[in-house]
């Protein structure tokens, strides 16, 4: 069972929000009558808000976040054993969330000031046969800030960032780590 919608409203010549919202129920099934799920019993949803603001004197400003869930369950159903004579669970349970924005600010003269920034996390917890639960997490997220200048035909845009990487195994921390990643950049163009 599948259900999804989208709604929007607008708030004024320039401004306007919107959802985006869908979910899945799926039962279990054994196809072949095994006693292995073919298909996982699932449960997943998803929600995600924007915003898009313009005035009149160009400032502009986008938001968005958004939430999901996926919760599986299989491996052998109704009481079935694996050939090693125990039952044998397959499951997986994921969340993310993210957020991002980005403002644009012309400036008077000539040229702009933009600010970026987007920031996302995904987390897992598995389950495969008797072994213990396997959890890990990942992060990564972005800072980035220009300056443009034009003026003839010429534009000059100068900026910054700052990138995150972060990864974290509850069973395994050999592969954890928490990277940050500074920049800067300048780029010009000529008509």
């Amino acid at each position: 069972t599948d259900a999804a919608t989208w709604l929007s409203r607008r708030f004024g010549a320039g401004t306007g929000l919107s959802l985006l919202a869908a979910g899945t129920v799926q039962s279990a099934e054994d196809v072949d009558r095994d006693g292995w799920a073919d298909q996982s019993k699932a449960q997943r949803w998803n929600v995600r808000p924007r915003l898009t603001a313009v005035d009149a004197r160009g400032r502009s400003l986008f938001v968005t976040a958004g939430y999901g869930q996926d919760d599986r369950d299989g491996g052998t159903l109704g009481g079935a054993l694996a050939p090693d004579g125990l039952p044998f669970r397959e499951a997986l349970l994921s969340r993310r969330a993210d957020v991002g924005a980005t403002a644009r600010i012309p400036l008077e003269g000539a040229g702009s000031l933009s600010v970026r920034f987007a920031y996302a996390n995904s987390s897992r917890g598995r389950d495969f046969g008797p072994g213990a639960r396997e959890n890990d997490r990942t992060s990564t997220g972005l800072l980035e800030l220009t300056r443009s200048f034009e003026g003839g035909k010429n534009t000059t845009v100068l900026g910054g960032a700052l990138q995150l990487d972060d990864y974290a195994n509850a069973l395994n921390n050999a592969f954890d780590h928490r990277w940050y990643t500074p920049g800067l950049f300048a780029t010009t163009e000529r008509d």
